[in-house]
């Protein structure tokens, strides 16, 4: 059996241009992502040789003047040691740390900042979220004295992180179109608990707009005793049907995702399945359409999101929730335990639960 087998870890373009966004600082610009070692070290190819990127180290090397002599070594005991932590690798496997296909081994607390290189400080973290992370950090501290002192908060938006990764994952290098925040964050003492939500356009399979919340899970920093679940353990998540002189999503599709978060915090979390009944005029603040405007829109109800699905990040697990816009019958049929059935009738109307308040019921 190839001794490599799983110690090399292979991902898309895409994905190598995303983790190494972040090291444009080590001179990679001309060189092509081969593969990565369990750790997420890159090795690279270039018109001169092949390159080691150690997100250990912080480091780019040229050690070999050819693929071929690169996977020679490889091929060694010594090797595996050397570039691939072999033997720290197989110690987590034994201990059941295995990465999932998008991710690699990374340490909690970054060896550059004093973490040690021991199995106690090992988890399985994101390949984008853990190298481009790595990149930011030896990025910050490259050009210091050796011997400097220096602080990084290497929890900073890790949480964060990995929710844009799931983001790019489904859009690409599309960009969001637009962020609602709050002008004092929750955290200030604001009235907000959602530090912001992402506005996406996609014109499939309708188009529409598709609002992302960042706030229910823990963003920054692991607070939390659960290790299972990131925070409440969800984001929100909203699609709603884009006209083509639409310039921006209703205002109301925020002013919602916030009540929601707010009752959370005040209440319970929601969860797949769950529905509640909606205030006269939630759904009515349209740019352009009058505020007693008709909707037989009354009610909503809770589905994972089809498309983002459930993410684990470095704090835990995260369902991204999509909030789904019911009729007053549908709402009706719904409770007592029938909302996954009506909410698969509705999509068969509604693909992807894109809420259109002009609407009929489909009961």
């Amino acid at each position: 059996m190839d001794p490599r087998v799983n110690l090399i870890r292979e991902f898309s373009p895409e994905q190598y241009a995303s983790a190494l966004d972040a090291w444009e600082w080590a001179d990679i610009a001309d060189k092509v992502p081969l593969f990565a070692s369990p750790f997420g070290d890159v090795f690279l190819r270039s018109d001169d040789g092949c390159w080691f990127l150690s997100i250990l180290h912080g480091t780019l090397t040229r050690c070999w003047d050819d693929v071929e002599e690169l996977r020679a070594e490889l091929d060694t005991p010594e090797g595996q040691q050397r570039y691939l932590m072999a033997g720290l690798a197989q110690e987590a496997e034994r201990a059941g740390i295995v990465p999932a296909a998008k991710q690699i081994y990374d340490f909690k607390h970054p060896p550059v900042a004093g973490g040690p290189v021991t199995l106690d400080n090992i988890h399985a973290l994101d390949f984008v979220v853990g190298v481009n992370v790595a990149g930011q950090i030896h990025g910050q501290v490259k050009d210091l004295p050796e011997g400097a002192e220096f602080s990084i908060s290497t929890d900073v938006a890790l949480g964060w992180a990995a929710i844009e990764v799931a983001l790019h994952d489904l859009y690409g290098d599309t960009e969001p179109v637009g962020t609602f925040a709050p002008d004092v964050p929750y955290s200030a003492g604001g009235p907000d608990p959602l530090d912001a939500i992402q506005i996406y356009a996609p014109d499939e399979p309708r188009p529409h707009w598709h609002l992302v919340s960042f706030g229910m899970s823990e963003l920054y920093e692991k607070v939390t005793d659960d290790p299972e679940e990131s925070g409440w353990g969800i984001e929100f998540s909203i699609r709603l049907a884009r006209r083509p002189s639409d310039e921006a999503p209703p205002k109301w599709a925020a002013v919602l995702l916030q009540q929601l978060a707010r009752y959370v915090l005040a209440e319970r979390p929601f969860a797949p399945g769950h529905t509640i009944h909606c205030a006269p005029g939630t759904f009515n603040d349209g740019p352009d359409q009058e505020a007693d405007s008709p909707t037989e829109l009354a009610a909503l109800a809770f589905a994972v999101d089809p498309q983002l699905g459930v993410l684990d990040t470095p704090h835990g697990r995260v369902t991204f929730l999509q909030v789904v816009a019911l009729t007053e019958p549908e709402y009706g049929a719904a409770r007592g335990g029938n909302a996954a059935a009506v909410l698969e009738r509705v999509e068969r109307d509604v693909p992807l639960h894109i809420v259109d308040r002009g609407r009929p019921s489909v009961l």
